[in-house]
């Protein structure tokens, strides 16, 4: 397999070397920000051919600070940091799957925001198919604040440690 590296380029030129704002283009992928010595270097974002972006601050030509930016807008940053809180342990939409597993197949239950989550009671959290409540140690629903469910020890770790708390 080869690579071509060429590409169109637009921008300033310093000994023959990319240098500056510019723009390169190359294998269907764009880079638009500042180049050093013909490398990626300072603000800027190289959008990939087949949707997303990696954008940020550059240097050397390795993006250093910044992140990756999927097509549906979805960010995953900072680099450097393990701070990817989607469809991790913190996210609590995927609880029960991370309980019960998930086979090859099967729909996830939680996937998506829910339209309730900005009725957080203070000090309750946010369980996505209702609140859970500290003081009763039950979850209820946000429409009507019926019982849903008692909650046992194991989850109420879980739901302080990951789930988003009620303020004023």
């Amino acid at each position: 397999m080869s690579f071509s590296l060429a590409g169109e380029y637009s921008g300033p030129y310093e000994n023959g070397r990319f240098q500056g704002a510019g723009s390169y283009k190359f294998s269907g992928n764009t880079y638009e920000g500042n180049f050093d010595n013909g490398e990626f270097s300072g603000e800027g974002k190289l959008t990939m051919k087949g949707g997303g972006l990696f954008q940020g601050y550059w240097k050397n030509g390795e993006l250093v600070e910044g992140g990756y930016v999927f097509s549906d807008g979805l960010q995953h940053t900072p680099i450097g940091t393990n701070s990817w809180e989607y469809c991790t342990s913190k996210d609590p939409r995927f609880y029960s799957e991370m309980v019960d597993g998930i086979k090859n197949g099967d729909t996830l239950s939680k996937i998506t925001q829910h339209e309730y989550g900005n009725d957080l009671p203070k000090g309750c959290y946010d369980v996505i198919d209702g609140y859970y409540e500290p003081k009763a140690k039950c979850v209820y629903r946000y429409d009507n604040n019926e019982l849903l469910r008692e909650v046992e020890d194991d989850e109420v770790e879980w739901i302080k440690a990951n789930c988003r708390i009620g303020k004023e």
